[in-house]
């Protein structure tokens, strides 16, 4: 499974669509904890995560990476 590094713009997104970490992280099937890396950008996050939230927000994937490899499906 490939992974992507998020841009710091997801906890705005968060915030901005009154979401909580917990809400998330159970969409997400993660640990709350695990969820707030994914923001901080402390580990990557799997692309099926980041479709997830593309849709939750109504943003395109990739409005949401940051990273040197994007699969030719979010080009």
């Amino acid at each position: 499974m490939e992974v992507a590094m998020v841009l710091p713009e997801l906890r705005n997104l968060r915030l901005s669509t009154g979401k909580t970490v917990q809400e998330l992280a159970q969409v997400l099937n993660v640990d709350e904890m695990y969820y707030l890396l994914y923001e901080r950008n402390a580990d990557c996050m799997p692309f099926d995560a980041l479709l997830k939230l593309a849709a939750i927000y109504g943003v395109p994937p990739r409005e949401l990476y940051r990273g040197a490899y994007m699969p030719t499906l979010f080009s």
